[in-house]
């Protein structure tokens, strides 16, 4: 029983390490969209349209772009079909994972609204079971928050919280690229409000900006980065006083080696000469002249000559 018990932690493990990987190399995917995202809001102005519409390179360069997009959204549904046959959701009438090269915008927004109903229910099932382990684990270790909603399950709570479409969809149409937040389309600019009071235009259909969205993610991620990052300091601050062995001289005890300290290298200086004090030559040569023995000498040497 312990060692299945074993086995099964060791497999969920691998699941969840497997899990965080793609949500990373997600996560990567969207932040390399930002650049382009970004891009395509700035073309939506109107001074852009009349420099750039009737251009046949610009047109050309759209057109590929649009292919691009399309060839993605063509994965996209693919590996949707291939979660649901593996986890045995994918209903009868459910659509084919090969899809037409042809396939227009309007039949991928259909697969997708049915990819949507047909994952609804597993969807709310694993959420559900999950915020309901989470929300026990934080309650015993009494990290819980005081203002969740108890009553509501997660999963109407996110019901209510998509309830609003339009203040939703007019979130998304905040242009937050330029410090005006507006785009001209038209000939004009349209502005508004909503509820929290950031302006939008409602003219900009075309205009799409989740930079509130993206910001939460690039904090999850510097958050979640930064407490890997201090964990493994701590680690290693804790166990390097363990490893770490002082730094002593074992031969260096009972004189059996000359302690010394070098001195710094004396540099401009020069020692004092006594101008107050004499030699023994000068002493000599006073005594000589009081006493006539410098004369006395010189007499004699004379005769000798």
């Amino acid at each position: 029983m312990a060692l299945e018990t074993s086995d099964e932690n060791y497999l969920n493990g691998l699941a969840v390490k497997r899990q965080i990987a793609i949500y990373e190399r997600t996560l990567d995917g969207r932040i390399q969209l930002q650049k382009a995202l970004t891009a395509l809001n700035l073309a939506l102005s109107l001074s852009r349209q009349d420099s750039y519409g009737d251009n046949q390179d610009v047109q050309v360069l759209v057109h590929e772009a649009e292919e691009k997009v399309l060839h993605l959204m063509e994965q996209l549904i693919s590996l949707r079909t291939k979660l649901l046959e593996v986890n045995s959701l994918l209903a009868p009438g459910a659509p084919s994972r090969k899809r037409k090269r042809s396939a227009t915008v309007q039949a991928h927004y259909d697969a997708c609204t049915a990819f949507n109903s047909t994952y609804t229910p597993y969807r709310t099932a694993v959420l559900g079971k999950w915020s309901r382990k989470v929300q026990s684990a934080n309650s015993m270790s009494g990290l819980g928050n005081k203002f969740t909603v108890l009553n509501q399950s997660i999963s109407s709570q996110l019901e209510d919280l998509l309830r609003d479409t339009d203040r939703l969809v007019a979130r998304t149409r905040v242009n937050r690229t330029t410090s005006a937040g507006n785009v001209k389309l038209d000939g004009a600019t349209h502005e508004g409000r909503v509820d929290d009071g950031a302006v939008y235009n409602s003219g900009a259909s075309l205009l799409y900006d989740d930079t509130d969205f993206y910001q939460i993610l690039l904090k999850d991620l510097v958050d979640k980065n930064m407490a890997a990052t201090d964990a493994g300091g701590v680690t290693w601050t804790v166990s390097k006083p363990k490893t770490k062995r002082p730094n002593l001289d074992v031969k260096a005890s009972k004189g059996r080696k000359l302690r010394y300290h070098v001195q710094e290298k004396i540099q401009n200086f020069m020692p004092p000469i006594p101008s107050t004090t004499w030699n023994d030559e000068q002493i000599d040569d006073l005594f000589s002249g009081l006493f006539g023995q410098k004369v006395m000498d010189v007499v004699q040497e004379e005769q000798e000559v």
